[in-house]
């Protein structure tokens, strides 16, 4: 799963058991935060399913991550032997969270903004995913109304999220100070390119 930053945290003695399952997320996210992988391996992601019949994917969400998944950075990762559509699998945000007391009558939106960067990778092996011929990629949610409109951006059923070539990629980040920010809040914003015309919506 991909990684999370978030308020609180359990003392380093923990003195209690942990309630299961143990990757399930109580508190709000952190904004100010990005996360940094280097030199990783990848092997033998040979196809999207198992022998068994269950999905197999290197990046995948947390499910209970709905407030923000971090900006992620690769440097230097090694695929070998992986499947193209092993890659990744980002969903979508489910109905469920559209709770108008936290999330302001629209589903909370983490999934819907997750960027990947790939630095200076490299692919081996008789198997390899399609792009393997880049060494610098991106993988971003697919939002509709805005992830069409990255540039050098192709859509890839089997992970539900795009693959690029577009080193302009990135997260912006912003939340308001206010005491009753929880009670109110302007999202989704329009932000227009006045060169390109290019309307995209951030969601809060």
């Amino acid at each position: 799963m991909l990684f999370g930053s978030n308020h609180g945290s359990k003392a380093i003695l923990i003195d209690a058991p942990s309630p299961r399952p143990h990757h399930k997320i109580k508190s709000y996210g952190a904004w100010a935060a990005n996360t940094n992988i280097e030199n990783t391996q990848f092997i033998g992601f040979k196809s999207n399913l198992t022998k068994c019949g269950a999905a197999q994917k290197i990046f995948k969400i947390n499910p209970y991550a709905s407030d923000y998944i971090p900006l992620h950075t690769f440097k230097f990762s090694t695929f070998e032997n992986v499947h193209h559509d092993a890659i990744s699998y980002l969903f979508d945000p489910p109905a469920g969270w559209n709770n108008p007391t936290d999330c302001v009558g629209f589903p909370c939106t983490a999934p819907s903004n997750v960027v990947l960067l790939f630095e200076k990778s490299s692919f081996k092996g008789t198997v390899m995913p399609k792009f393997s011929n880049l060494r610098d990629f991106q993988i971003v949610s697919d939002t509709p109304g805005a992830s069409e409109t990255f540039k050098k951006c192709e859509f890839q059923e089997y992970w539900n999220a795009w693959q690029c070539n577009n080193k302009d990629l990135g997260l912006l980040t912003f939340i308001a100070d206010d005491g009753d920010q929880e009670d109110r809040s302007v999202a989704p914003v329009y932000v227009t390119n006045e060169a390109t015309g290019y309307t995209n919506k951030l969601n809060s």
